[in-house]
C-alpha cells in the first residue's frame, strides 16, 4: 500500500491499494471518477459518447 499524493498534507492519510499488474490484453479497468475522500481524478476524458456505434458481432472489431 502506497499514500497518494494528494493525501500528503492529511494528517491520517487513507491507505491506497496498489493495482496488480497484468499482461491480458483483453482485460478493462471499470472505476469512478466521482470525487471520494479525496482521492478523485486529476483530469477525467470522454471519448464520443453522442456517437451510438454498437458492434453487432466479432466480425465488427
Amino acid at each position: 500500500m502506497k499514500i497518494g499524493d494528494n493525501q500528503i498534507n492529511n494528517p491520517n492519510p487513507t491507505p491506497i491499494p496498489e493495482l496488480e499488474k497484468t499482461n491480458n490484453e483483453n482485460e478493462i479497468l471499470i472505476s469512478t471518477i466521482h470525487k471520494t475522500k479525496g482521492n478523485e481524478f486529476k483530469n477525467v476524458v470522454y471519448f464520443n459518447l453522442a456517437h451510438n456505434d454498437k458492434i453487432n458481432s466479432l466480425n465488427e472489431l
